[in-house]
């Protein structure tokens, strides 16, 4: 192998706190749902590879099911072997907290120079994304009472091994009493003034809150360099989605152009529509990438008005080496 582009694997099933059941395909209270809060973890990404790395050139695809994958199309990252990919992903994935491997530990990512501010406000965007309101675009992680319900119930985990036991049972009554007929920020708020005087929990809340923004990364499919990364704009064997990339500004986007980007092919070329939007948006964003990586590997500069099978045609008449 000459080298591949250093591609990060996102996918939901890795993130323990949503409880998305992995045989769920596209219902909206499953992977359409909580997928966009992996976009959003994905645009925190970027920021640590931009401050960390000083990478500047990136192209994010949606899987078409539960999960995106950022590819670093800087140069200096296409020959790095599986002992550099290895060591990245192991430094953005931050320390497990002890009393639950599910969370990482807060303190030891803030207390690490090379997270900068740029990180820490992707990450608080990536917060509002999460809280913000299925019906603004957001994951509406606290829209109903059960989903704060469920929350608390893997909050006050009893399974937790704490110096704090004693005390589980009378703040988590304390918490459900403020938090009841309390939905969406109002509950956000009022979990987090309730554990704020027990020292244990107020740092369980921090971590539980970051580990459900921060960039949780597939090291096995991220790390070897001979992993196949799903192809762009291939259709999604469970779904039949297209696999589009997105725009990085609509990563933590809540309004306009709302998350996940979906096409059907049946859909592309019908006028108006969403899918067709959607679909030509990342076919320009194609464009952007062919044409950073196209001296590198030596395919004839791409146009925006090239299509994908010239590409493609391009690459087949190369000599084989």
């Amino acid at each position: 192998m000459v080298g591949k582009e250093l591609v990060f694997d996102l996918d939901l099933q890795d993130v323990a706190w949503f409880g998305v059941d992995k045989a769920d395909q596209t219902s909206k209270d499953g992977n359409d749902r909580h997928v966009r809060a992996v976009f959003a973890s994905c645009a925190v990404l970027v920021e640590i590879l931009r401050e960390v790395m000083g990478f500047e050139q990136f192209l994010a695809v949606y899987s078409g099911r539960r999960g995106v994958h950022l590819w670093v199309l800087d140069e200096r990252a296409f020959g790095w072997g599986d002992g550099e990919r290895d060591a990245l992903c192991k430094f953005i994935a931050g320390t497990p907290s002890k009393s639950d491997s599910r969370v990482i530990e807060t303190r030891h990512i803030r207390k690490n120079p090379s997270f900068g501010e740029n990180t820490w406000k992707a990450v608080e965007m990536a917060r509002n994304v999460l809280i913000a309101p299925r019906n603004d675009g957001g994951v509406g992680f606290f829209d109903r009472q059960r989903n704060v319900d469920r929350f608390l119930t893997l909050f006050f985990d009893v399974k937790i091994e704490d110096e704090f036991k004693n005390a589980r049972e009378r703040k988590e009554r304390e918490v459900r009493i403020l938090t009841n007929t309390k939905t969406g920020w109002d509950a956000y708020y009022a979990i987090k003034t309730a554990v704020s005087s027990n020292k244990f929990y107020a740092n369980r809340f921090c971590d539980v809150m970051l580990s459900l923004t921060w960039p949780i990364v597939d090291v096995g499919a991220t790390a070897k360099a001979n992993h196949c990364t799903k192809c762009i704009f291939s259709l999604h064997a469970k779904t039949g989605r297209v696999a589009v990339p997105i725009p990085l500004e609509r990563l933590c986007s809540t309004k306009a152009n709302p998350l996940p980007p979906i096409v059907y092919p049946h859909e592309i070329n019908v006028s108006g529509t969403s899918s067709m939007r959607h679909f030509h948006d990342g076919l320009e964003l194609t464009h952007q990438a062919v044409r950073v990586v196209a001296p590198r590997n030596k395919i004839r500069q791409s146009t925006t008005t090239q299509d994908i099978e010239d590409l493609v045609s391009d690459v087949a008449k190369r000599p084989r080496l």
